[in-house]
């Protein structure tokens, strides 16, 4: 049984040590015969790198590394060898324009030792272009170039206007040159975490061909169902057998958990990394959540006022992509790009105005890593508090204890920052007791979601509406809250509307909420199981 490659970036790592290859290379022969300019954004964990490394390794001539893939005997290994210069953008320091300078000619200079080339110009922009003119004129080829998280150095300084201009100018500059290239240039793959703009850094670049939204490369990148079922079927017949699962439920889980990413409005993809750390901890966790978001998605949420009523079930133009720099565009659009929103479904309601998107939240890990970001920015709670409530509502739902779990969750209303609570009282409109239920209510679901949880806000059911529905491994918790009212009644009201009659035949508990008003938290709480 081949391992899982977790981690691994490098296609000849993969290969040479065993690990298991989804295999992509139609994709990439159809791009290296077709055209010359590519741009594609994805999230973080998708598998951009690994895109880049396998491009390196085909248009090195690497032939026997693609021995069991499609393009092994599709592709011309004599004719289609050059010489390839990878600029990985990710290796920069990005403190100051000094520091990416020096390391940005660092790099410049181990590809130059490589060909047996002197770069002689003063500047960064200078030296490239001598680079990649040399090393043609050198190896009597073209040279492929392959650039990796281009706009890493804004990102770095998402909420710093000043900065990301300077390293906006810096950069704009620098592939500028790749267009004066031409003849010298036989193939060029730029990724990112965002689109570029009209105005960005590729404003002279203007002959890129972008497939971030293309429906046939939509599936180039994560895993589809499929590839899930054949790569890895021993890991899946093993995995569910010791977690005591059918293969059939087992499926069920990993696709809500990681599947859902959409680039195209119609297709999707499991998240890849997320996946293989499931496989191999054999157990189900906020794993892309959890490999770190980067630090210019907490700086945006700082600075931005966002809520879940903002985000989820907007309908954007594909045109809102490229309109904006990234800094200043919409929250939808800045997170669709990071990869907590996607595009679930593609409309046309007008065929001349280019296609639009309703965007969602993907999956289950995703939700979680959304709702740890709203916790620390919207309502004050540091991360050792965030975890430590995880740690223990984990556990109380493990053991179905329902009093430790409600002792998490009012522990964990009593982080929240008392201006966040006035900002509601003040807010001006009448009803403050429905406002201040919905913010409670919003507050538990997104805590038990950063948990892992799918929970389920205002159920429909045939006499009304659940506030909140959690399911897990066989058991159902109903919550209702109350403000300024007795838990009895919320229970009563759980009863008498019978919000569980649709899992009868599951362990359910009837959780009733009151929260006081004045004291900013739970009051008392009750429940029943049926």
């Amino acid at each position: 049984m081949k391992k899982l490659p977790i981690g691994i970036n490098d296609y000849k790592q993969i290969i040479e040590g065993n690990y298991i290859y989804v295999d992509k290379t139609r994709y990439l022969h159809e791009m290296a015969t077709t055209g010359i300019y590519y741009f594609l954004s994805r999230p973080r964990r998708f598998g951009k790198s690994l895109t880049v490394s396998t491009f390196y390794y085909l248009f090195t001539g690497e032939k026997e590394l693609f021995k069991d893939t499609w393009i092994y005997n599709n592709w011309d290994w004599e004719k289609e060898r050059y010489p390839v210069v990878v600029l990985d953008m990710n290796r920069l320091n990005t403190s100051d324009i000094g520091s990416m300078r020096k390391r940005l000619e660092m790099i410049l200079e181990e590809h130059a030792e490589i060909y047996g080339i002197v770069l002689q110009d003063d500047t960064i922009d200078g030296k490239f272009e001598q680079l990649i003119k040399k090393a043609h004129e050198k190896v009597k080829k073209p040279v492929v170039l392959l650039i990796d998280e281009y706009e890493k150095p804004i990102l770095d300084h998402i909420t710093n206007k000043a900065k990301i201009e300077e390293m906006r100018n810096e950069l704009r500059q620098f592939y500028g040159k790749i267009k004066s290239l031409g003849s010298s240039l036989r193939f060029v793959f730029i990724t990112g975490i965002t689109k570029f703009t009209k105005m960005g850094v590729f404003s002279a670049l203007n002959n890129l061909t972008d497939i971030t939204f293309s429906e046939f490369y939509s599936q180039m990148l994560g895993y589809t169902q499929q590839e899930i079922e054949h790569y890895f079927s021993e890991h899946i017949t093993k995995v569910s057998r010791e977690m005591k699962m059918t293969e059939k439920e087992y499926l069920g889980t990993l696709k809500s958990y990681y599947d859902g990413f959409s680039f195209d409005g119609l297709h999707h993809v499991y998240n890849p990394y997320a996946v293989l750390l499931a496989l191999y901890n054999k157990k189900f966790a906020s794993y892309w959540n959890e490999s770190g978001a980067p630090q210019f998605i907490f700086e945006y949420f700082k600075t931005h006022k966002v809520t879940r009523d903002d985000l989820v079930g907007k309908i954007v133009p594909e045109s809102d992509f490229t309109d904006k720099e990234i800094e200043d565009t919409s929250p939808v659009i800045f997170l669709t790009q990071a990869g907590y929103l996607t595009l679930t479904k593609r409309v046309s309601p007008d065929p001349k105005q280019g296609p639009m998107y309703i965007l969602g939240i993907p999956n289950i890990d995703v939700e979680a890593g959304l709702d740890k970001v709203l916790l620390e920015a919207r309502y004050g709670m540091d991360t050792s508090e965030i975890n430590q409530k995880i740690y223990i509502i984990r556990e109380s739902m493990a053991k179905e204890d329902v009093e430790q779990l409600m002792g998490a969750i009012q522990s964990a209303l009593a982080e929240i920052s008392y201006d966040v609570i006035e900002r509601i009282k003040r807010s001006g409109k009448e009803d403050k007791i429905t406002q201040l239920e919905s913010f409670y209510q919003t507050y538990i679901k997104t805590l038990l979601g950063v948990a892992g949880y799918k929970v389920i806000e205002e159920q429909i059911a045939n006499t009304g509406r659940a506030d909140l529905v959690v399911k897990t491994n066989g058991t159902v918790y109903i919550f209702e809250l109350k403000i300024d009212q007795p838990a009895s009644k919320a229970i009563e009201q759980i009863k008498q509307k019978r919000y569980y009659e649709s899992y009868r035949y599951k362990r359910c508990y009837l959780v009733g909420i009151s929260i006081s008003s004045e004291e900013r938290n739970i009051k008392e709480w009750k429940y029943e199981k049926v």
